[in-house]
C-alpha cells in the first residue's frame, strides 16, 4: 500500500510537499530547518489547526500513529530538579509531577512571604509597645507632680499611684472635655484647703450696703436759685456781693437792741450801721429764704449721717473670701464713695451760695454695682459653708475636676498614642489576615492520583 503525506503552508513548507512510500520502515534525514520536526509534529497531532492544509493518504482509520520526538518527550517525561537523570513517564504523571513541583515552589514563596510578614508583624508590635511605654511615662508625670511637694491634691490619685498601667488606663477612659476646664490647679487647691484643717470653719456673711439718703439726690431745691426779699433796699448790694450767706453771718455781730447812733460795721469797722440798715438786712433774709436754707441744712445733716452710717471697709477685708473679689470691690467702693462725697460738697456749696444752681449725681447705679460684688462675696461664703457641711461631696467634685483638667492638659500625648495605635491596629489586622491566608494555602494538600506502575526510573 502506498502512503502519501502532504505538507502545505506550515513552517518551512510554503507550498505543498509530498512524501510518498510503500515501505514499512522509512528513514528521513536532512539539514536543520528542512522540515523534519514539522513532519513528526504533524504525525503526532494531525488535528492541530496549523496543519489544516496538510493530509495523509493510504492509511485507514484503524492505524495508530506513534511518534517519539522532542514534543513527545516534553509532554510525557518529567525530570525532577532535585534528582537529575530520574524521569517519570506518561503525560498524566508528568502533569501531576509538574503540579507537585509548582506547588512546592509556591509553598516556598508563601513561606518566604510568611516569614517577611511575620517579621513586619513583630516590628509593628514592638513599635506600638514602645509608643505605649512612652505615653505611660509621660502620663506618669501626673503622679510625680502631685504626690510630691505640698501634696494638697494627692487624694485625687488614690488607686493610681502604684501602677503606670492603672494611671494610664484611667486617664484614657476619661472623655476629652469640649472646652478647657474653668478651674485651675490653684483653684482646686484653694477649694480643698478651704475645707481642711484649721480652715474647715464657716464664715459670716458680709452686710449689704444701704444708703438712706438716696432720695435727697433727687430734690429739686438744689437747682433752685434761693434769694432774699428783692424789695429790700439792700437786695441789689447783696446780689452784687454774690454771697448772701456772708452777709447773713454778719448779722450776729450786730446789736440785738435798737441803737441811738450809728455803730461800727462788723465788716469794715466804720460807723455805718444804723437801725434802718439793720432792719433792711434782716428784711432781706425773709421767712421763705430761711425755710429754704433750713431745708438745705437738713439735707446736709441727713446726707452726712448716711455717709457716717456706711459699714467700714475693714468688715469686708477681714473676711477670708474677700481676697478673690478685692480688686472689683475696691473699684466699685471707691467709685461710690467719690460720688457721695462729691454730692456732699455740692450740698455744702449750695448752702454757702444759695443762689447758685447745683446738680447732685445719682448714686443708685454705683451702689447697685457695689452691692452686686458683695452679693458675689456672700455667694462664695455660702458655697464655702455648704462645702463644710458636705466635705465628701466636695472632695469628689474636686477629684472629678482634677481629672478633667489632666485629660485636657495631656490630650496631645493621648491623641498621638491613639492615632498611632489605630494605624498599628489596621496594619496588624492586614498582616494577620495575609498570614492566615498564607498558612491556609500552605496547609492545603490537594489529592493527586499518581499510578506507580507508570513510573520509569
Amino acid at each position: 500500500m502506498i502512503t502519501k503525506i502532504n505538507l502545505n503552508k506550515v513552517a518551512s513548507y510554503k507550498s505543498q510537499a509530498t512524501l510518498e512510500t510503500d515501505k514499512p520502515l522509512n528513514l528521513i534525514y536532512g539539514l536543520n530547518g528542512t522540515g523534519k520536526s514539522t513532519l513528526s509534529n504533524y504525525l503526532l497531532k494531525p488535528t492541530d489547526e496549523k496543519f489544516d492544509n496538510c493530509s495523509i493518504e493510504g492509511l485507514d482509520e484503524n492505524h495508530d500513529i506513534l511518534v517519539y520526538n522532542q514534543t513527545f518527550i516534553q509532554e510525557n517525561f518529567f525530570e525532577s530538579e532535585s534528582l537529575k537523570g530520574i524521569f517519570t513517564l506518561s503525560k498524566e504523571n508528568k502533569e501531576a509531577e509538574t503540579k507537585i513541583s509548582d506547588a512546592q515552589k509556591e509553598i516556598e514563596k508563601l513561606e518566604k512571604d510568611l516569614a517577611k510578614e511575620s517579621e513586619q508583624l513583630e516590628t509593628v508590635r514592638v513599635s506600638i509597645n514602645q509608643k505605649l511605654e512612652g505615653a505611660k511615662n509621660t502620663i506618669w508625670k501626673i503622679k510625680t507632680d502631685y504626690s510630691g511637694g505640698d501634696r494638697v491634691l494627692e487624694f485625687c490619685l488614690e488607686g493610681y499611684k502604684g501602677s503606670k498601667d492603672n494611671l494610664f488606663n484611667h486617664i484614657l477612659s476619661i472623655p476629652k472635655p469640649n472646652d478647657k476646664p474653668e478651674k485651675s490647679i490653684d483653684d482646686l487647691k484653694n477649694e480643698i484647703q478651704a475645707i481642711s484643717g484649721e480652715n474647715a470653719q464657716k464664715y459670716t456673711h458680709v452686710p449689704k450696703i444701704d444708703f438712706s439718703s438716696l432720695n435727697i439726690e433727687n430734690e429739686g431745691i438744689f437747682n433752685k436759685q434761693i434769694v432774699g426779699n428783692e424789695n429790700s433796699s439792700v437786695s441789689e448790694l447783696i446780689t452784687k456781693l454774690g454771697n448772701s450767706d456772708w452777709v447773713k453771718t454778719g448779722l450776729k455781730y450786730l446789736p440785738e437792741k435798737p441803737i441811738e447812733e450809728n455803730e461800727n460795721c462788723p465788716f469794715c469797722q466804720e460807723k455805718t450801721i444804723s437801725n434802718e440798715l439793720i432792719d433792711e438786712i434782716k428784711n432781706y433774709f425773709d421767712a421763705s429764704y430761711e425755710a429754704d436754707i433750713n431745708t438745705l441744712k437738713g439735707f446736709l445733716e441727713n446726707y452726712q449721717q448716711s455717709i457716717q452710717q456706711l459699714p467700714d471697709k475693714s468688715i469686708y477685708e477681714s473676711n477670708p473670701k474677700f481676697e478673690s473679689f478685692q480688686k472689683d470691690f475696691d473699684i466699685k467702693f471707691n467709685a461710690f464713695n467719690q460720688l457721695i462725697k462729691s454730692n456732699l460738697s455740692k450740698i455744702q456749696a449750695k448752702i454757702k451760695s444759695p443762689s447758685l444752681s447745683k446738680t447732685l449725681q445719682q448714686s443708685t447705679s454705683e451702689l447697685d454695682e457695689l452691692n452686686n460684688v458683695i452679693k458675689n462675696i456672700n455667694a462664695s461664703i455660702l458655697q464655702h459653708n455648704n462645702n463644710i457641711d458636705q466635705k465628701a461631696k466636695v472632695r469628689n467634685n474636686i477629684k472629678s475636676s482634677f481629672w478633667n483638667l489632666m485629660r485636657w492638659e495631656y490630650n496631645q500625648t493621648i491623641d498621638s498614642y491613639l492615632t498611632d495605635k489605630k494605624a498599628s491596629d489596621n496594619k496588624l489586622k492586614s498582616l494577620q489576615t495575609s498570614i492566615k491566608s498564607h498558612l491556609k494555602r500552605i496547609d492545603f494538600k490537594p489529592f493527586i492520583d499518581i499510578s506507580t506502575e507508570n513510573h520509569i526510573h
